[in-house]
């Protein structure tokens, strides 16, 4: 089995799983400028639980209380000057205090590409069902 790519600074990601990665990474260790430096103004997102904009996210993200988090299947399609990313990941902690329920979520995110790298301007979870 292949580990996982280490990208460690957004300066240095030079694709879609780097983007991804560096993304949780954040998410995990709770960087929220970092957050939302990368997101853009008018980023919107649908979650199980409807569709947000980028406040609504943001603060989403921060009732996230991950421990762990893997990234499966990452395919990365350019599109002009962005790029289309879809992955599986399982995210293992919990929100607002409860357990996560630990089951994989196919992931899209488009990252479009700015003067100072990339921001996402739209992202997608949804949880997968059982074969």
């Amino acid at each position: 089995m292949w580990s996982e790519k280490h990208v460690s600074a957004w300066s240095s990601a030079t694709g879609g799983e780097h983007f991804a990665r560096l993304f949780w990474e954040d998410v995990k260790n709770k960087r929220v400028q970092e957050l939302e430096s990368h997101l853009a103004p008018a980023f919107v997102a649908t979650l199980p639980g409807g569709v947000r904009d980028r406040a609504a996210f943001l603060e989403y993200l921060k009732t996230l209380q991950l421990t762990d988090y893997s990234i499966a299947d990452v395919s990365s399609q350019p599109a002009g000057g962005d790029i289309v990313v879809t992955y599986t990941i399982t995210l293992h902690g919990s929100q607002s205090g409860q357990p996560l329920s630990g089951n994989p979520i196919t992931v899209m995110t488009v990252w479009q590409q700015v003067k100072k790298g990339h921001i996402a301007i739209s992202h997608s979870e949804v949880p997968r069902m059982a074969p």
